[in-house]
């Protein structure tokens, strides 16, 4: 799919790009040609021999029959079914030239309304349809990624009316991404993120949705794959995390470094043990590691929201937070977190100015 499409809805795309200069330009040229000749032959510009007699003709046995059948006879009646043809038409155009993104933006919100309610079914039957031809649904990918990403950003937030309704909502786009299939390292480490939003915000208060699980289990036969679910959702020990702190973490994939980070991060909201904070002093050392010894742990940062899931775990331990009004007030309070995982509550700016 080419990137002007998802642009013209409203989405984002790193495919190729559409060039509208040259199509405005072309359009313009031919348009300009066509209302050339058509003056030209109703003014007679033209001399009534050689080639120039095949404009003559065309107006005389083609143009004028039809207009006279289609248009003329059954004036006004034809509006009925004219009026909509033109009106679509224009749209095309419109569209075509990179005008206005009128056909693609309603085709995103269609997409949005059906996925977000009964017709997900329907578009993930027309998607499994195509895919034995090379094709895939990709714009309503695009936008289940897009939501899902959206409420991720929005939990980490931590605010609980945004938390009572979103998760289960998180949980159901996380479902149709799996059901879609294609699922790319961004997409797991994404989805081992939903399952440490749901053991964070629900905690002991309600079960991790069973089917979810299941979802989850079955995507990868590989038995880290399964180890990282457990460790999520059972808990993992404060010396097994050292065990994880003291090997060389750019020898371990960065998936596995995601999923093992998260689980840190919940175990610290359900257990706050110091002992746990070794896992981001580990991090931090090696990350700084000289020639590209820290490369696994760049990517494994990219694949969750890395930041906030090591305020989380700093936070659960080193005491309560600052409230929000004194942090406002008061920049200077969040220096003192030993860690400083600033970066995470107010961005990279904030993090230059503590420093």
């Amino acid at each position: 799919m080419g990137r002007s499409s998802l642009l013209r809805g409203g989405l984002i795309s790193s495919g190729r790009t559409r060039r509208f200069a040259l199509r405005l330009l072309g359009g313009a040229t031919i348009l300009g040609l066509f209302a050339l000749i058509g003056a030209g032959v109703v003014l007679e510009w033209f001399p009534k021999t050689g080639p120039t007699l095949l404009f003559y003709i065309f107006h005389d046995q083609v143009w004028l029959p039809v207009r006279g059948t289609v248009w003329t006879a059954d004036f006004p009646g034809v509006l009925i079914w004219v009026v909509p043809v033109v009106g679509l038409l224009l749209a095309i155009s419109v569209e075509f030239f990179g005008l206005w993104g009128i056909l693609r933006r309603t085709q995103v919100k269609v997409l949005r309304f059906l996925l977000r309610g009964r017709g997900a079914g329907f578009v993930l039957s027309w998607h499994r349809a195509i895919m034995p031809f090379g094709l895939r649904a990709e714009q309503a990918e695009t936008i289940l990624r897009e939501d899902r990403d959206a409420l991720t950003s929005e939990l980490l937030e931590l605010d609980e009316e945004i938390a009572s309704g979103g998760l289960s909502e998180l949980v159901d786009r996380q479902r149709q991404i799996i059901r879609f299939g294609g699922l790319d390292q961004k997409d797991l480490g994404s989805l081992l993120e939903t399952l440490a939003l749901v053991g964070f915000l629900t905690q002991a208060d309600e079960a991790t949705p069973a089917s979810f699980v299941r979802m989850l289990r079955q995507i990868e036969d590989d038995p880290g794959w399964r180890d990282l679910i457990e460790a999520l959702i059972n808990g993992v020990e404060a010396r097994k995390v050292v065990d994880w702190s003291t090997s060389r973490l750019s020898e371990v994939s960065p998936l596995r470094l995601a999923g093992q980070t998260l689980a840190v991060a919940v175990e610290a909201s359900r257990n706050p043990q110091p002992a746990l904070l070794v896992w981001f002093d580990a991090w931090a050392r090696q990350r700084m590691a000289p020639l590209g010894g820290g490369s696994s742990l760049f990517v494994a940062e990219d694949l969750i929201t890395f930041e906030a899931w090591a305020d989380i775990a700093e936070t659960a331990i080193s005491g309560p937070q600052v409230s929000a009004m004194m942090k406002n007030a008061f920049h200077g309070l969040n220096a003192t977190r030993s860690r400083g995982e600033i970066f995470a509550r107010r961005g990279p700016q904030a993090e230059k100015g503590a420093l």
